[in-house]
């Protein structure tokens, strides 16, 4: 039996990947080829309503 956690992450995986689709080929390209052990990888999120605030 699939857990509620794991159909709740896969529903909101398909979501994400129906909006970003570039990103998620982006990373299945890369991932593809294996990351070599020392990689570092990245992602920031800056939204326009929050550049200026404090969180």
């Amino acid at each position: 039996m699939i857990s509620e956690n794991y159909m709740e992450f896969m529903l909101q995986y398909m979501k994400f990947e129906q909006m970003h689709p570039k990103f998620t080929s982006f990373i299945r390209n890369h991932l593809k080829a294996g990351i070599p052990e020392g990689t570092i990888v990245e992602l920031t999120v800056t939204r326009p309503d929050l550049m200026f605030n404090e969180f």
